[in-house]
């Protein structure tokens, strides 16, 4: 009993240091690299900031079960709705990775647009 405990603890503590998202909680927050910022709330809805101004009130869903987390960015345009698609993984507590694909173009480390974001303090 006392080994299986202590596995578990084990994989638990590998599992946290390796960064993955395991759920929703660990991206709620303000999210910033220099001029590009993102918020995720825990409605679902989501900020984003860049160095040309602010986009519309835009949403998100997303699948903790893969690694690195996928995240569909949904963005209100005039005539439709704009998907991105995303990577997400934490590099640590306060840091992640975000790799972001428009439409089908989905292939990790390949064709992306990759920015690491630091948390900011509550």
């Amino acid at each position: 009993m006392y080994k299986t405990l202590t596995f578990l603890a084990t994989l638990f503590f590998m599992t946290s240091v390796d960064g993955q998202v395991s759920s929703t909680r660990d991206i709620i927050g303000r999210w910033e690299h220099k001029d590009f910022k993102l918020e995720f709330f825990t409605d679902g809805r989501l900020g984003l900031t860049m160095q040309g101004g602010t986009l519309p009130a835009a949403s998100y869903t997303a699948d903790f079960h893969q690694n690195p987390a996928v995240i569909h960015l949904i963005v209100p345009s005039e005539k439709s709705k704009l998907t991105y698609k995303a990577y997400l993984k934490f590099k640590s507590n306060i840091e992640m990775e975000l790799q972001w694909f428009k439409e089908n173009d989905f292939n990790y480390s390949r064709n992306g647009q990759t920015i690491r974001l630091k948390k900011v303090p509550k």
